[in-house]
């Protein structure tokens, strides 16, 4: 991931259907690797509402694949490390323009 603009992926469902997502933020956990995705809206969509997915990225053979997180648990403690990540580049974005 580069820090100097946002990355966008694709993602394929079980029927080939393709979706953009922007990655919002990558966090390594001793768990394993995740990232936070905002689907990429099309200019016809009224989507109302921002959801943000989170997956494992696995990597195999130098290859990244994205995982839904099936454990319950897990997810709500990525989930909550995402949300303390991002509240802490908020603060951080105000102490700037302060």
């Amino acid at each position: 991931m580069s820090d100097y603009g946002s990355d966008f992926i694709v993602l394929s469902d079980e029927d080939g259907t393709e979706y953009e997502f922007e990655v919002l933020k990558e966090l390594e956990t001793p768990k394993g690797r995740y990232v936070a995705l905002l689907p990429c809206a099309e200019e016809d969509e009224d989507s109302e509402e921002d959801d943000i997915y989170i997956v494992k990225v696995v990597t195999e053979n130098n290859e990244d694949f994205y995982e839904v997180i099936e454990d319950d648990a897990e997810y709500e403690q990525i989930a909550k490390l995402f949300e303390e990540a991002f509240e802490a580049d908020i603060e951080l974005d105000e102490e700037v323009k302060h």
